[in-house]
Formats: structure tokens, C-alpha cells, sequence
């Protein structure tokens, strides 16, 4: 028996380190390699294969529009936040050249009502098409922020309203939000009709 586990064990340890060396969306595949094409910004694993979404340009506007392509730089975009290095989770975030990175959700108090004493947050609407090869969608919920004294500003709070295409088997949209095909489970995330309290 204790022969047995040990062959077993030596087994599961043989077929982990294939899976690491020749699986293209295996996470310790992302080392860093970074590509950037029309306002998105993604790792790319070592074989050049696979991509996913690390950060997209926002102008900040309501209804801003962001679309997810099948493909960047010839590898195939298969999750909107990922893994890199050995595991270490990275949450897609918006960025923009005229605001800084919130710290906390901007809905720790309703929208539109000053958070802290000074401050107003605002909810803008994003719009994502997703492609057909998405499988997974990970994004932070804190906003952006933008100061217009030096104890006032404005607190940019994204949230999404999903389109999926058709194509993609893993997920579908409805109404804006984001489903699981297989398991029909909603996808919890920042919507436009149900933030974050």
C-alpha cells in the first residue's frame, strides 16, 4: 500500500510539472511579458500563446465603450484578469491618464453623496463587449480619483454593463450582467443596477 501512494504521489508530481511546461494558460506561464494595443494592456505567457486583460484606458466618461478582442498580438485573450508569476491573482483594473487609483471601493457610501467630507462619487457606466474566447472575468471594484483642491475632488466609481459574444461557450450576458454557462451562476461584479454597498 505504502508503495502504492508513493507511485501514486510521484505520478500526480510528474503530470504538475508537464501541465507547467506545456500548458499555454497555466499561470506560472505569465512572466511579465506585457503588450499594449489600442487602450488595453495584457500579459502574455512565455510561449506567446495566451493573453489576459491587466488594465484598459478610460477617458472617465459615462457610456465610455471597451471592447475585448478575441486576439492581441496573435495570442488568444482567454481571461479579463488572470494569474502571474507563481499564482499571484491581478484584478483588471481602468485606468486613465487624468486620475490615480482609488485605494477602497468609491461604494462604501451610496453614489453621488460626499465620501470623505469634500469628496463627491460619481458612478460612469462602462460598456465591455467580451470576445469569444473569454472564460473568466476578474475586476477590481475600486474606482479612480481626481483631487480639485487639496481637500476636495471627485471619486470616479466604474460600473459594468456586459455584452457577450454569441460565440463564446464559457459566458453570456443579461441584461448587463455577467452569467457561468455551466452553472448559470451570476458573476459577481460592480453592475450598473446592483453596486457594491
Amino acid at each position: 500500500m505504502k508503495k502504492f501512494l508513493i507511485t501514486a504521489l510521484a505520478a500526480v508530481l510528474l503530470l504538475m510539472s508537464l501541465t507547467a511546461c506545456g500548458g499555454g494558460t497555466a499561470a506560472w506561464d505569465f512572466d511579465g511579458k506585457r503588450i499594449s494595443d489600442n487602450g488595453l494592456r495584457c500579459f502574455i505567457n512565455k510561449r506567446g500563446t495566451y493573453a489576459f486583460v491587466e488594465s484598459f484606458e478610460w477617458d472617465l466618461s459615462d457610456g465610455a465603450k471597451i471592447v475585448i478582442p478575441d486576439q492581441i498580438g496573435g495570442a488568444t485573450i482567454f481571461s479579463i484578469g488572470g494569474f502571474f508569476g507563481t499564482g499571484v491573482p491581478v484584478q483588471a483594473v481602468a485606468e486613465s491618464k487624468d486620475a490615480d487609483h482609488a485605494m477602497f471601493s468609491p461604494y462604501a457610501k451610496a453614489a453621488d453623496t460626499k465620501y470623505p467630507d469634500g469628496w463627491t462619487v460619481e458612478r460612469r457606466v462602462i460598456f465591455i463587449t467580451i470576445g469569444k474566447n473569454v472564460r473568466d472575468v476578474h475586476l477590481q471594484s475600486a474606482g479612480l480619483f481626481r483631487a480639485t483642491t487639496e481637500t476636495s475632488g471627485v471619486y470616479y466609481a466604474p460600473v459594468y454593463h456586459f455584452t457577450v459574444a454569441k460565440e463564446n461557450s464559457r459566458l453570456y450576458s443579461d441584461n448587463g450582467h455577467l452569467y457561468k454557462t455551466e452553472s448559470g451562476e451570476r458573476m459577481e461584479l460592480p453592475y450598473w443596477d446592483s453596486p457594491e454597498e
